[in-house]
């Protein structure tokens, strides 16, 4: 009965990690498109933005720089690996502050990322800057950070819920092979 008991409490715990490990993934996709093919001196500029919309709390910044091909007329361009990236944000209260856009962070790393908290509910400015040897451009946009909402995380209370249920059956099934 010990080896049931035990089987049970590992089955528990691997639904419940895994639980967890489909919330958070799913926190990745989507976004919110800020600037499409934008020109940046010589370089096109996508960036999304994460979550959808806007809320106080933690925020994501992707960008995907290209540079069109003279040669081709490829308006699309080639994919920009070796930039350096640098995200200006002014909150409402007006004081600006810089963020590094990196592959180190991005999750696809044809992509440039950078994760912040936004503290400030209200309208934003940035303007993200892109190097690359003497190459250089600036693209801008605004975005409105709405408050945070309360959420209720069902998650966590149905797995508190599935623990302490199954702690109160194990506690009880004991007691009766006691009696």
């Amino acid at each position: 009965m010990k080896l049931f008991y035990q089987n049970l409490t590992v089955a528990l715990v691997a639904l419940l990690l895994l639980v967890a490990g489909f919330s958070r993934a799913s926190a990745h996709a989507g976004g919110e498109a800020r600037l499409v093919s934008a020109e940046a001196g010589p370089f096109l500029i996508s960036l999304w933005t994460l979550p959808n919309p806007m809320v106080a709390g933690e925020a994501n910044f992707i960008a995907a720089v290209g540079q069109p091909t003279a040669e081709t007329g490829d308006t699309g361009g080639v994919v920009v690996l070796d930039a350096d990236l640098q995200l200006t944000l002014t909150p409402p209260s007006g004081t600006p502050f810089t963020l590094p856009v990196s592959h180190e962070t991005a999750t696809n790393k044809l992509f440039y990322e950078s994760y912040m908290t936004l503290d400030e509910v209200g309208t934003w400015q940035a303007a993200l800057q892109i190097s690359r040897g003497a190459e250089q451009g600036t693209a801008a946009f605004e975005f409105t950070v709405a408050p945070a909402p309360f959420n209720t995380n069902w998650m966590l209370i149905g797995g508190i819920a599935v623990v302490v249920l199954a702690l109160g059956w194990m506690a009880l099934q004991t007691r009766r092979q006691k009696t």
